[in-house]
């Protein structure tokens, strides 16, 4: 536990000692009992200065072997390439041995390991002239550091194994139609390796930041690199069922939804963009366009988030679900679209849905007095005002209107709400006051 929620703690047991919940003693052991003496924690800024060293130390390495490389021979050349792989993997014992002295070291020597795969194979290659695309030599790097990642349990190696996958395909999608196949199976191969992270974590590590964010950026770019080569007609449509299924793992994985929280997050504001776009008629105009491929892998996505749905409807909250059933509302209006209904039809259906979805968060907010969530509603309910804003179907006294009428519901609700908040901090206030007086 670290100094910030020790002390709340500190201050939390003083109450309860006051109300003779516990006495003293019993205090001063919970105390200690979540002492941050108990556990391993490193300094910051340590941490950050170590891994900035490493990889100036690697960066130096590189700098000198590049300026004297051709006064070497061919052999010195490669004993020297092979000889900074060795040095990496020497350090990589010592920290496995020395598990407890060398833990504030663990990253910075992962770092230097990759560095060390990286540089070695790039100088063997250009040694012996050997021929190949650069995203061969990505995928050989990152095959050789994932092993790695989970002998040292090292975010750093898995962060930069997920975020290099997701640009091998980005240059691989070019060369070899099965990249998109395999990219896949290379981000599976982590899956584990998160697995063990959570249950083995005790406490938050310095990178974990980095690493919560990797995961979605990593999982977006490989998916987005799938669907706008193959399956552009439907990508909307394919987008949509990809988040929803995403936010519904997340969902139904309650054990791990502090590590997936930017995941979760950042597919809650996919969803809402993806209704944004498919309130504009071309979009639905480009479905017309889609192949039987296109719609059997829609059909696939659509079984698999059915399944999702059933199962984890029970354990999602309010705006989960609200944001949950768009890829059903996207499909069921696909439906009418393909039964003849027309393009602005079409768009204007999902839009009165982006309508209904905002007043419905913003209600789930009032309902448990939550700022947050009611103001996310609103800000829904202002993106599609302002889209509206600058479609040339609507006149300026229209639009003029749809945000006068927006502006005032969001002053007034917000208003509403912090007279209701205070409130309810003046009546705990006075319970507690009460409580603690000893001639009630």
């Amino acid at each position: 536990m670290d100094k910030s929620r020790l002390e709340w703690l500190k201050l939390e047991s003083r109450n309860w000692v006051s109300k003779g919940i516990i006495n003293s003693q019993q205090a001063d052991e919970i105390c200690r009992s979540y002492s941050a003496d108990n556990f391993q924690t490193e300094n910051k800024s340590n941490s950050i200065l170590i891994v900035v060293g490493a990889c100036l130390l690697a960066a130096s390495i590189v700098l000198i072997l590049s300026n004297n490389w051709h006064k070497l021979s061919s052999l010195q050349q490669t004993m020297l390439a092979i000889g900074v792989l060795l040095v990496s993997q020497l350090m990589n014992a010592i920290a496995i041995y020395r598990e407890k002295k060398w833990e504030s070291y663990r990253e910075a020597i992962a770092i230097f390991h990759v560095g060390a795969v990286f540089a070695s194979l790039g100088l063997i290659a250009r040694i012996y002239s050997i021929d190949g695309h650069q995203s061969t030599y990505l995928l050989i790097c990152l095959l050789l550091i994932l092993p790695v990642a989970y002998i040292m349990r090292s975010i750093g190696i898995a962060t930069i194994y997920m975020l290099g996958c997701a640009w091998w395909v980005s240059w691989e999608r070019f060369n070899n139609p099965w990249s998109f196949n395999i990219v896949w199976l290379l981000l599976l191969a982590i899956l584990p390796w998160h697995y063990l992270f959570v249950k083995n974590s005790v406490v938050k590590l310095r990178g974990e930041f980095i690493l919560r964010w990797s995961i979605p950026i990593s999982l977006y770019i490989a998916f987005y690199q799938t669907v706008a080569t193959n399956y552009h007609n439907l990508e909307l449509l394919l987008w949509s069922f990809f988040v929803g299924m995403l936010l519904l793992i997340v969902d139904y994985l309650a054990r791990y939804k502090e590590h997936l929280g930017a995941l979760k997050t950042s597919s809650k504001f996919l969803v809402f963009v993806i209704l944004l776009f498919a309130g504009f008629e071309d979009y639905w105009r480009y479905m017309l366009k889609a192949n039987a491929n296109e719609y059997y892998v829609l059909y696939f996505f659509v079984l698999i988030f059915a399944i999702l749905l059933y199962k984890g409807w029970k354990v999602q909250d309010n705006v989960g679900k609200g944001l949950g059933v768009a890829p059903v509302v996207l499909g069921i209006v696909l439906v009418f679209f393909k039964l003849g209904i027309s393009a602005i039809t079409a768009s204007s259906l999902v839009n009165i849905y982006v309508l209904l979805l905002a007043a419905y968060i913003t209600r789930a907010g009032l309902q448990i007095r939550s700022i947050y969530v009611s103001n996310m509603g609103l800000c829904m309910l202002l993106v599609l005002a302002l889209l509206r804003f600058f479609d040339s179907s609507f006149s300026y006294l229209a639009r003029g209107g749809i945000f006068a009428i927006v502006g005032v519901l969001v002053i007034s609700l917000n208003f509403w709400l912090m007279r209701k908040s205070k409130e309810k901090h003046s009546q705990e206030q006075e319970y507690f006051t009460r409580e603690e007086d000893p001639h009630e």
